[in-house]
């Protein structure tokens, strides 16, 4: 009740104040009516945010609340939802601007308000006082394995007090075994009771059953939440449950939005940039000899190869000597290679890459289908060679020319698997804010060229 009630009259504050600025602006300027639209009631605005928001579950106890996808989605809904009957009524392309730009104002604060919302909350309970008493129960290996996952170690999620081990000798760390399981709760004053690993049938009937009697929440950890690349979710089927595991990917629906996204913004780039690209290929051609663009076999989406493009940064026939150069390589891993003052790179070339201007090229890579603005970066076949099962995840969606990878240090991050799981976390969260996020946040990295060799 206390979080529903402080997200509510949160995003309450944040609608009034807007619709009041609102109000103000057009009484000084009747300029901004065509702009913004028709004049929206204050109480109609509330309900119908609450509403949009409620419906994408954000008053709810899980991340949802902290979605940048859901929040917005939820709020500009909301500002639609009062907006289209004026608009139907009198439809024309500036009531229709009008109403995008009232949505996408309306929800752009309301995500910047929940994410306040949640610093503030996050300090003012980082010590627990507030959190939910937690006590873990199952096999002490996997319980152990649970203490360290993320809404654990967060004390304002959880203030976990310890472990109820179910073998038939609890280890010494446990807070007991089974028999001591209602003692545990009574004592410790347990509110939330999470169920980790495999725990017989019956045994799990009875703890259950007893949680639930002493007034706790329940919850069971799911096993496969601890396997690379694969999301868990419940699916009923003819009355029963059954937990679907797939690995992260793009739907159809998605897919097409990336994709026109794509299509336009490497369109627009390719025409706005075009005298950039003449001014950069004709340096490049004549600051040393060899071709203007660069091609380069990658392994793209479903491990497909293609031919990457860059402007040429370093001499001619630079690929004929990278092993030799393997070992100077800032990564241990064979994997991924890069080589602060790579004597193959030219002046020129050195420059580009600080600025990642030998990148664009790419575009054309991305308008013919091949890569997408966001998504990982295109391997070497040498590199997927080495590559474990488990780090194919990164071939479920198309190469980016920037990605989570670039925009979370670069080349400071040099563990292969913190890459997979940098880009494992985008693919399965995936949300067209995401790809914009990255692409903002690209920009200063790029600006103030941070890691890049």
């Amino acid at each position: 009740m206390t979080r529903f009630a402080v997200l509510l009259l949160a995003d309450a504050f944040i609608v009034v104040l807007l619709r009041t600025v609102y109000g103000e602006a057009r009484q000084l300027s009747a300029a901004l009516q065509p702009l913004v639209g028709s004049a929206y009631p204050m109480i109609e605005l509330v309900l119908a945010v609450f509403l949009g928001l409620w419906l994408m579950g954000t008053y709810g106890a899980g991340d949802h609340r902290r979605d940048v996808g859901k929040v917005f989605t939820g709020g500009a809904a909301g500002i639609i939802l009062v907006g289209w009957s004026p608009l139907w009524a009198s439809p024309s392309v500036a009531r229709l601007l009008a109403l995008g730009a009232a949505a996408s104002a309306v929800a752009i604060v309301l995500v910047f308000e929940r994410l306040l919302v949640e610093v503030l909350v996050y300090r003012a309970r980082a010590r627990a006082a507030h959190a939910p008493r937690a006590l873990l129960v199952g096999p002490s290996a996997d319980a152990r394995r649970a203490l360290l996952a993320s809404p654990f170690t967060i004390q304002s999620e959880f203030h976990v007090l310890g472990y109820v081990a179910t073998e038939p000798r609890s280890p010494a760390d446990a807070l007991g075994g089974v028999g001591e399981f209602v003692e545990v709760l009574a004592t410790l004053d347990v509110d939330t009771v999470i169920f980790a690993g495999h725990i017989e049938e019956t045994l799990f009937h009875d703890l259950l059953t007893i949680a639930d009697a002493a007034g706790c929440h329940a919850y069971s950890l799911a096993r496969p939440a601890t396997l690379t690349g694969y999301v868990p979710e419940l699916v009923w089927l003819r009355g029963v449950p059954l937990v679907q595991l797939t690995r992260p990917g793009l739907h159809g629906q998605q897919l097409l939005i990336k994709r026109i996204i794509d299509v336009t913004v490497a369109a627009t780039g390719l025409i706005v940039l075009a005298p950039l690209l003449v001014a950069i290929g004709l340096a490049v051609g004549l600051s040393s000899p060899g071709p203007i663009i660069f091609r380069q076999r990658r392994v793209g989406s479903g491990g497909r190869q293609f031919d990457i493009l860059k402007f040429r940064s370093m001499v001619d026939g630079a690929d004929e000597q990278r092993s030799e150069l393997a070992a100077a390589s800032i990564y241990q891993d064979g994997r991924l290679f890069k080589m602060p003052g790579d004597p193959r790179v030219t002046p020129l070339g050195a420059f580009l890459r600080r600025t990642s201007f030998d990148e664009l090229p790419q575009l054309w890579n991305v308008l013919k289908g091949e890569m997408s603005l966001v998504g990982p970066r295109p391997p070497l076949p040498s590199e997927v060679a080495l590559y474990e099962e488990h780090h194919y995840s990164r071939f479920d969606m198309k190469p980016g020319i920037t990605g989570p990878w670039q925009v979370n240090g670069r080349n400071r991050v040099t563990d292969f698997d913190e890459v997979i799981r940098l880009e494992t976390a985008y693919l399965r969260r995936w949300g067209i804010w995401k790809d914009v996020a990255i692409l903002l946040r690209t920009i200063p990295v790029v600006l103030k060229m941070e890691g890049a060799h």
